[in-house]
């Protein structure tokens, strides 16, 4: 039997599993869906693009194997889709500081386009692809120009009236040659943009610190501080408004993710080694009536500590936030503990009361949890991609084999 809160659990195809490139978290969709039909995204065995698309309610999935192939020993090259409101599947895939790969198929087909450029400018050297479709029918791009260390957040904008990528910020986040942004954003149901980030100073982990929050009313196009003020653009170390400070060498992680509540406040989802702990707990970063603050969640005794350069081996996976409601939930996975996909869920974020309950009976090895977040936002069900993956330090593979990807849909908000 799956465990409680799983009532569907069904396999898709054999995935790559020698490095976590298909189980990163910033991948931003691995999964989309549109009415009834859904597509998950990964890399076979021989490092392919796979696309497989079900009808929603039934049985079976319909594997495409594409003709395009990435390196898949190095964990950031992931491929990140997303539908359009009128059935378009956009895809972008294969990325280290590389050349930008963006491709399209039509409405009811997975056969992608020849790889297109957007705007064409600043698409060299691209990291972190992200599709976000917005109230409306458009849909922005965000990704990284730059490297570790040194690299900027550009945002682009596909027009539903035009159909054409348009820049919308050519620098939004600027290292300005001494650091980068590792940022993860949220679009709510008023079209708000919420944008939170950590800065890094070198490509070496440790070197990660504070959390610092932006947000835009207007597509991305002027941009607010969390008091409503106007937040200066290209934002920077010395103009950002830091809603978490802390200091580098704490364990600190890049790219996770945030929900916005009911009410309109932003939670992050993060994790971090805070004073006097023994071990890097799992905290939330939420803004209130008295500003933001800083909670932990759960209790963490496995130490270890963050930093190298390149793709990590880390014992425990970035969390996932997501809220229906007044629900919350954050999923997680601990190696160090049972190495379960886990779920921590609360029907009252300030009560501080959390329960905690297995998503997966088996150990996911350095998967980080993701989903389906148009099915999440148009029906309230969330739809997990699962797959075990290795990784090692570095952009190396290790010896685990092909594995099933399954897509997991966890009903425990009741």
């Amino acid at each position: 039997m799956p465990p409680r809160g799983v009532s569907f659990d069904e396999r898709v195809g054999l995935a790559w599993a020698g490095t976590n490139i298909n189980g990163t978290i910033f991948r931003r969709d691995p999964i989309t869906s549109i009415a009834d039909r859904q597509v998950v995204s990964y890399y076979d065995a021989q490092g392919q693009l796979v696309l497989a698309d079900r009808t929603i309610g039934r049985p079976g999935w319909r594997l495409n194997v594409t003709r395009h192939v990435a390196k898949v020993r190095d964990a950031h090259n992931g491929v990140s889709i997303m539908f359009d409101d009128i059935g378009r599947l956009h895809c972008s895939f294969d990325h280290h500081a590389t050349p930008l790969k963006y491709a399209v198929a039509d409405p009811g087909t997975t056969q992608l386009s020849e790889i297109w450029p957007m705007t064409g400018s600043d698409e060299s050297r691209v990291t972190y692809p992200e599709f976000y479709p917005m109230p409306g029918g458009s849909m922005l791009f965000l990704y990284r120009s730059g490297g570790s260390g040194d690299g900027s957040l550009v945002v682009n904008r596909l027009d539903p009236g035009s159909d054409q990528w348009t820049r919308v910020q050519v620098c939004l986040i600027a290292g300005e040659g001494a650091c980068n942004a590792y940022w993860q954003a949220h679009i709510d149901l008023s079209g708000m943009i919420h944008l939170s980030w950590t800065w890094r100073a070198t490509p070496n982990a440790a070197t990660n610190q504070d959390i610092c929050y932006a947000r835009s009313a207007d597509h991305g196009q002027t941009w607010q501080r969390s008091d409503g003020s106007a937040q200066r653009v290209p934002i920077t170390r010395a103009n950002a408004e830091i809603i978490a400070p802390i200091s580098q060498g704490r364990d600190l992680i890049n790219s996770t993710t945030m929900t916005v509540l009911p009410d309109g406040r932003p939670v992050i989802a993060t994790y971090w080694r805070p004073e006097g702990a023994s071990a890097p707990q799992y905290m939330l970063v939420m803004q209130g009536d008295e500003g933001w603050s800083a909670r932990q969640i759960g209790m963490r005794n496995g130490d270890f500590v963050l930093g190298g350069v390149g793709s990590r081996a880390i014992p425990i996976a970035r969390p996932l936030v997501v809220s229906n409601g007044d629900k919350t939930a954050v999923f997680i996975r601990d190696c160090m503990a049972n190495g379960r996909l886990t779920v921590l869920k609360t029907g009252n974020i300030d009560s501080g009361n959390w329960e905690t309950e297995d998503v997966t009976d088996d150990d996911v090895g350095f998967l980080e949890p993701n989903l389906d977040r148009r099915r999440l936002r148009a029906t309230g069900e969330v739809h997990l991609y699962v797959q075990r993956t290795e990784q090692l330090q570095g952009e190396i593979s290790g010896s685990l084999g092909a594995q099933d990807v399954r897509v997991v849909q966890w009903n425990g908000w009741r």
